[in-house]
Formats: structure tokens, sequence, C-alpha cells
């Protein structure tokens, strides 16, 4: 007999379940009374009128687009199954104001590119390239004219050099700072941060009427046979959207501890005149009684890279394809940059004995 293909059965079963629950969801509709709100109780829920703005020079540009940025906030909270989320260009105005509207005023106070000092992984202190990040939301309700509350986020993100110097990475970043204060936003709002008006914006008026609609008795029955589907269904969807997710995650950081790797390996090529011998003499007579006191560690970084030498040779073969399709760098030279790279410090410490016993 033919084995079936997990992912097929698992398609078929999506696909089984969401027309169940189309089916349910038609015969529920002709058997459901119309609903409309009970006296007293809100009519719709909160309008948000996202605005971004900042203070930074030139308008933060070239990183910075305060429409974009507008529009990727709507995006975040709609995806989030807020209702009534709309940018500030294409909000309407009235006169008065509409009690149910409130802006949420997105401001970038701090974009800043620098340079930090980080312990490294050969036991000396290498320079780190952060990009600082400031976001600030101010929530006000113009119907009556006041300001509700504040909220913000900082963040610092490393980056490799090459990153400093082009926009993408950067606006990345910014944008994923903005994901982590709607987040902020949407916590502090259900606490009551911003008074009662936006503390049950995470329930639809539509679930509010589902629960009236549910009271009657085929509905009801048809509800319990939809939820299973829908459970089923959401199920097996969330857990390919989550391992998708996850893989992306790791793929990203990977790239980012490559360009890390190779960004290091290429400055101390620069710095050592591409790991001459005439270099490493040089440094060792220099740097001799500290180069020897760290004579331990060094040589188990060593021993560890001699012993795992079949593994680090395909690492660095993975890492130089990955530097030739995404940096077009060279695969050949790059194996050599990796590998000298790591090979450094123990010329180093050969050099410094050499120099402690004569022989140099």
């Amino acid at each position: 007999m033919r084995r079936q293909n997990p992912k097929s059965v698992r398609f078929r079963v999506s696909l089984f379940a969401t027309l169940f629950v189309l089916l349910f969801l038609a015969v529920s509709a002709g058997a459901a009374p119309a609903v409309t709100p009970a006296q007293g109780e809100p009519a719709a829920s909160p309008i948000l009128v996202v605005w971004a703005r900042t203070n930074l020079a030139n308008q933060g540009a070239r990183t910075l687009d305060l429409s974009d940025l507008e529009r990727y906030f709507v995006e975040q909270l709609t995806s989030r199954h807020i209702e009534n989320v709309v940018r500030s260009a294409t909000a309407q105005n009235s006169r008065p104001p509409d009690p149910r509207i409130y802006i949420l005023e997105v401001s970038v106070d701090a974009m800043l590119a620098s340079v930090r000092s980080k312990w490294g992984e050969h036991h000396y202190y290498e320079d780190q390239p952060i990009f600082h990040v400031e976001l600030s939301l101010t929530v006000k309700h113009p119907a009556s004219g006041r300001t509700l509350g504040n909220t913000g986020e900082r963040r610092d993100y490393e980056l490799s050099f090459s990153n400093l110097e082009e926009n993408a990475p950067k606006r990345g970043v910014l944008y994923d700072a903005a994901d982590h204060l709607v987040d902020r936003f949407l916590d502090e709002a259900r606490a009551g941060k911003f008074g009662d008006g936006l503390t049950s914006i995470q329930t639809p008026d539509a679930w509010t009427n589902a629960l009236v609609w549910a009271k009657q008795p085929l509905t009801l029955l048809s509800a319990v046979f939809s939820g299973v589907a829908v459970f089923f269904t959401f199920a097996s969807f969330s857990l390919w959207s989550i391992r998708r997710r996850e893989e992306a995650d790791r793929k990203r950081a990977m790239h980012a501890r490559w360009d890390a790797r190779l960004t290091e390996a290429k400055a101390k090529a620069l710095e050592t005149n591409n790991f001459s011998e005439e270099w490493v003499l040089a440094a060792a007579r220099c740097r001799r009684e500290t180069i020897l006191n760290e004579s331990s560690a060094i040589e188990g970084d060593e021993a560890k890279r001699q012993v795992t030498a079949r593994a680090k040779e395909a690492e660095y073969r993975v890492i130089a394809s990955y530097a030739a399709e995404v940096h077009g760098l060279n695969a050949e030279e790059t194996v050599e940059l990796l590998r000298q790279a790591d090979l450094l410090p123990y010329r180093l410490l050969v050099e410094a004995k050499n120099l402690t016993e004569g022989r140099v």
C-alpha cells in the first residue's frame, strides 16, 4: 500500500474542516435572527487613527519614511485582529469630533548608529556596531481634548559594519521596534492605562453579537461543530506558520553571525597586512607578555580547532558560499580568509614563545 504524504493529509484535513465551517455558517446564518445593540451599549468599537511623526533632522531620511511607518503600524494592529484602525491620511474628520476616535501618535525619537567594545571569542575586545532606536506612542482623545497617556520602546540592535552603510537593515530593525511597541500598547490599553474606552479593543463587536446569536438552539449546535472544525483548522495552520517563522528567525540569526565573522576576519586581514609573517613577528614582540599570559586559553582554542578541523573546513565553505551569493565575494578567497583569521592567535603565541626561548 502506498504511504500517504503527511503534508498532503494535513492539507486535505484543513480543507475539509474549512468547508465544514463554511457549511455550518451558511446554515446558521439562515436560522439566526438579526442582532442589534441593546440600549445603552456602545454601537461600535473605538476608531484608532495612527499618526507618525519625528523631530529628527531631515525627518530621519534616508532610513525613515513616516508614511510607510504609519502604514506598517496600521498593518500590525490589523494583523492582531484589532478593528477600525486607519492612517491619519485616510481618516475622516468630523465636527464635533466623534467620541469613538483615539489618536495614536507614534514618534520616532532617536535612530543612532554607534560602535561599542565587545569581548570577542579570541579573548580581546572587538568593535561591535550598534543601531539604537527609540520610539514613543501618545494616546489622545480629540472629543475630550485630553491626552490619555503614553508609552515607548527603546532597543539596541547589533549589526555588521557593512549593514551600517545600508538603509534596509536599519529600516528592518526600526520596524522590529515598532512591532514591540504595538504589543506594548495593546497590553497597556487592555490593562486600562489609557482609560476604559480602550480596554475592550481586543474584542471585536462581532463576538458580542455572536454570543447573543448563539442563544438560538440551532445556532448553538452549529457553533459547537463549527468551533471544533475551526480549532483543528487553526491548529494545523498555526503549527505550520510557527515552524516557518522559527525557521526564518534561525536563518536571519545565522546570516547575522556569518556577516559578523566575515567582517571580523576582513578587518583582521586589513590590520595584519593580509596575515603576513612580518606583522605576526612584530606583534609578538610588542605584545609578548600579554600573549603568553593568555597561552592556556589560546592553546585550548587551537586544540579544539584541530580536533574539529574537518567540521571547520565545511563551515568555512558554507559561509563562503553565502558570501559569494549575497555579497559577491570570491568563495576560495573567503575560505582562506576565515582559516587565517582562526589561525592568527596561535601563530602569535608560537612567535611569542620563540622570542622567549631566543629562537628568533
